[in-house]
């Protein structure tokens, strides 16, 4: 369409945290990441993000903290891009989890449609980013970095 704008969306992943790697299912529990990781392909010096959407969690906020400021105008911290929580299993060793609660797994993996006790349920997380969506439907920003 003639004066339409496109929107690019960047999505980056909070770098590997101690929960990450003493396989322990983190949902909205919070956890450092571990220290000397570094970005790997960060934009070019004169790239600039035009906003950045930010889970508050201190996780992806260390992870941000990463990119040089001159990319970043600055930063929205949003408890929409929170992680799924996860209820019964937050904090709780995902072998441990398996053998507890092995009808909220599928093989090694945590079944995305299972309803875990106290956690919320895919549905409940597609709703909470809904308002996402909405933000970047009416902001009309060209570059967006979510995390």
């Amino acid at each position: 369409k003639k004066g339409a704008i496109y929107t690019s969306l960047f999505f980056l992943r909070h770098l590997k945290t101690n929960y990450n790697r003493d396989n322990i299912i983190s949902g909205q529990e919070d956890s450092d990441i571990l220290s000397g990781q570094r970005l790997m392909n960060l934009p070019p010096s004169n790239f600039r993000f035009d906003s950045v959407l930010c889970s508050p969690l201190k996780r992806c906020r260390a992870t941000i903290g990463l990119i040089p400021d001159s990319n970043i105008p600055s930063i929205s911290y949003m408890n929409e891009l929170s992680e799924r929580n996860m209820g019964v299993l937050e904090g709780v060793n995902k072998f441990k989890a398996r053998e507890l609660y092995p009808s909220l797994f599928c093989g090694n993996k945590v079944d995305i449609s299972a309803s875990i006790p106290n956690g919320e349920s895919i549905y409940d997380v597609q709703q909470r980013l809904k308002k996402i969506v909405d933000y970047i439907r009416a902001n009309q920003e060209k570059n967006i970095l979510i995390c």
